[in-house]
């Protein structure tokens, strides 16, 4: 397949909105509209969930201290291999809670938190409903409303490769339409979930693979079923019939 037609047949691009993906000077997406001026470009929906995730929990102190906990310990254990080790030892005893208990006593708050003793249910309470109010605002400035109070199961609808064998005849250009529109991707996940597996197929210890290797090994961790749910019998069959 040559770049021309890969350009024509482009129709959207999705990206996490970075400027270096939507820059209107020499981003991605400006280069791609160069090549093909009717491309049209969306910005994650999964990236605009996190980015307003990320404001509101900035905004909420209960939040923010939960989490700078949270990285504190992954920190202090992921940087000491001492720590790791100390961890792992602490574990393996029948009893840990024990050990736990002991070293928790010389520590009675952690960034004015208290460790131990009764919490203030009513101020907690409080807090949740503020980062539930403020996600839910986050969410329609940066999603939109749905128009809609109730959340309705939709009827079972036909596959779409039935509704275009069935109105090709009558209504084509209707149908190039709606195929353009349902080409469009909502969502960058897909690319980010690739990218993030090529880094494991290809590591350091595996450099030398060639390009269709990679794509092989990524298309069987991708599109294969679990190991729970995979029915070698077929492929055994196979193998021996060969």
């Amino acid at each position: 397949m040559t770049k021309q037609i890969i350009f024509t047949k482009l129709v959207g691009f999705g990206s996490d909105g970075a400027s270096v993906m939507t820059g209107c000077k020499s981003g991605v997406s400006t280069r791609l509209k160069r090549e093909q001026p009717l491309l049209f470009t969306l910005h994650c929906m999964a990236h605009r969930m996190e980015l307003g995730f990320k404001r509101i929990i900035g905004a909420n102190s209960f939040m923010s201290t939960f989490t700078e906990l949270l990285f504190g310990i992954y920190n202090f254990y992921h940087s000491s291999a001492l720590n790791r080790e100390n961890l792992k030892s602490i574990m393996c005893c029948s009893r840990p809670g024990h050990y736990l208990t002991s070293a928790l006593k010389d520590e009675s708050s952690f960034l004015g938190v208290p460790l131990s003793g009764k919490h203030d249910a009513v101020q907690l309470k409080a807090d949740m409903k503020c980062l539930v109010d403020g996600l839910t605002a986050q969410l329609e400035v940066r999603l939109g409303e749905n128009g809609s109070d109730e959340a309705e199961v939709p009827p079972k609808e036909p596959e779409w490769v039935d509704v275009f064998k069935n109105a090709q005849d009558s209504c084509p250009n209707v149908l190039q339409l709606v195929d353009l529109l349902l080409s469009l991707p909502a969502s960058s996940a897909d690319c980010k979930q690739g990218i993030s597996l090529t880094k494991v197929v290809k590591s350091d210890w595996r450099t030398r693979l060639r390009d269709t290797m990679v794509t092989d090994l990524m298309t069987i961790q991708l599109h294969s079923p679990e190991i729970a749910d995979f029915d070698p019998t077929p492929s055994i069959l196979r193998c021996k019939g060969s």
